[in-house]
């Protein structure tokens, strides 16, 4: 019976669908409105900014580290991109995306150097850099917009737009979402980078044995980390049509949560791209529907907490019983 139960858990994606199920009913019998078009529309898209950040949160996870500066990160490329959109409103909005693309990956780079070639631990090296472009977003909006947060009015038509449209019915976002991860799913279980990120993960100095190049894979692995966050940070400026100094706060830990949920091992070596999806759809609704349900701040804030100790704790003992 228990050798049954440990098969059922190690089919994540089974386990994540079913709960994601009975988290609808259970959210949908407390508040009705959790099942109106307009709440799953919101769902959809507050969803896509989480995928894409969890994605690079996971790319860095598979590795063997960890990146506490997505959030934080995030906010800074908002930031930066709505100070410039707002001097030179017509900057085309492709134009922003990839300032924002440029901006993320140098940060993930440079997180990567700390880690790789500076020898910190990431845990540490990431909650440092999380601080220094925090304290880089608040000199910024200071120096260059006086303290004030950036609003809709400031943003570029065009711009907003970006985000806005729907295809068949469904937010433009979930597609940028997919078209993202069959990209990453393609560059990390069909090319020989992405096998090296997972080889690297699981043993590096077995793969250093076998003349895998560790140090560029774990830069670059933070670099693409970085690139998700620099996207990430231009889309929610343009959905949320908004930035501020706070803007990302708490976001790492959100992200570190779905995409342990969704089956990346803390150790490393493993995690399935699908089910970070899932796991971050999870979360999303849960964040979601604590915000339909009025809950308090300080229970999100709790919940999220147990939630991240108990998937660590389901990991781990997932992990144990299948090694003996």
């Amino acid at each position: 019976m228990n050798n049954k139960i440990i098969s059922f858990l190690s089919h994540r994606i089974f386990v994540l669908i079913a709960m994601i199920i009975i988290l609808v009913i259970f959210v949908s019998i407390g508040a009705p409105q959790f099942l109106s078009e307009r709440t799953f529309h919101n769902l959809l898209n507050n969803l896509s900014i989480l995928a894409i950040v969890s994605l690079g949160q996971m790319i860095v996870m598979v590795t063997a580290g960890i990146d506490i500066s997505v959030g934080t990160a995030m906010g800074l490329v908002a930031m930066s991109v709505g100070l410039l959109i707002i001097e030179y409103p017509n900057m085309n909005p492709i134009i922003a995306i990839l300032i924002g693309m440029i901006m993320g990956t140098t940060m993930g780079f440079v997180n990567g150097l700390l880690v790789v070639k500076g020898k910190i631990v990431a845990l540490i090296a990431t909650l440092a850099t999380m601080n220094i472009f925090r304290g880089i977003n608040v000199l910024i909006n200071n120096i260059f917009y006086e303290g004030q947060y950036i609003g809709a009015e400031k943003l570029s038509t065009e711009f907003k737009n970006i985000t806005r449209v729907e295809i068949l019915g469904l937010p433009i976002m979930i597609y940028y979402v997919l078209l993202i991860y069959l990209i990453f799913y393609f560059v990390l279980h069909h090319t020989r980078f992405g096998r090296q990120i997972y080889a690297s993960g699981s043993n590096i100095d077995a793969a250093n044995t076998l003349g895998i190049n560790t140090t560029k894979v774990l830069i670059g692995a933070y670099s693409m980390c970085g690139l998700m966050f620099g996207i990430a940070g231009v889309l929610y400026l343009s959905l949320y049509t908004s930035a501020q100094t706070d803007t990302g706060l708490g976001f790492e830990f959100i992200t570190i949560t779905a995409v342990i949920i969704g089956g990346v091992s803390v150790f490393g070596g493993s995690g399935i791209l699908w089910g970070v999806l899932l796991g971050t759809l999870f979360m999303t609704i849960i964040t979601d529907s604590l915000n339909i349900l009025k809950i308090s701040p300080f229970w999100k804030m709790a919940l999220n907490g147990i939630m991240l100790l108990s998937a660590i704790l389901i990991n781990h003992y997932i992990e144990t019983r299948k090694k003996k």
